[in-house]
């Protein structure tokens, strides 16, 4: 008689830990699946407003990955200043002046140092491979460590900010130099009706 092969075992169900982490990637990965980022990035090109970008990018991290706070640090001469913040006012982090050289060294996300050592990860915006800003997340509402499901999360997410940022800082720049344009326009004129 011939024997049928005995059927391979059922993969064993992860213990402890290592079920709970991965019910953490599953959840996240259906808290902000395909459609939600597809929405989102509509949202943040719709607008060239950094105001309207920086809120849409802020409450977006805070409510998908329970951020108590985050902020966003945009170049200013060779230093990242805080513009744009929700919830983290503790330790002076809206004052904090970090060097330029922390988002443009760093192509990962990580643990800040200096003045942001108090939030547990930072992420850099680039666009177009130049350094446009940083992200920084403050601590979980429960507390806990972000799984490396939200850290993607987070991750794409940055990347999608970064070009509306740079795109808003693009915009305002060339809305900048028109009224300047404007206003050498009207002093020729007014020059020219005097004479």
């Amino acid at each position: 008689l011939f024997r049928r092969p005995a059927a391979a075992p059922a993969p064993a169900a992860p213990a402890g830990a290592d079920r709970i982490a991965a019910l953490e990637e599953k959840v996240a990965r259906r808290e902000m699946d395909r459609p939600t980022i597809l929405e989102t990035a509509k949202h943040l090109g719709a607008t060239l407003d950094f105001e309207a970008i920086a809120d849409a990018v802020l409450l977006t991290v805070i409510g998908n990955v329970g951020a108590m706070g985050a902020a966003l640090f945009l170049p200013e001469g060779d230093s990242l200043l805080c513009r744009a913040s929700k919830g983290l006012l503790p330790d002076g982090v809206e004052e904090a002046k970090v060097p330029l050289s922390v988002a443009a060294d760093n192509a990962e996300p990580f643990q800040p140092d200096g003045p942001l050592d108090a939030c547990p990860l930072a992420f850099p915006l680039r666009s177009e491979e130049t350094a446009v800003g940083l992200l920084v997340v403050g601590e979980r509402m429960e507390g806990e460590e972000y799984s490396s499901g939200k850290k993607k999360i987070m991750e794409a997410f940055s990347s999608m900010a970064a070009s509306a940022i740079a795109n808003s800082l693009k915009h305002r720049e060339v809305v900048e130099a028109r009224a300047r344009l404007d206003k050498k326009v009207r002093q020729l004129t007014a020059l020219f009706e005097v004479s």
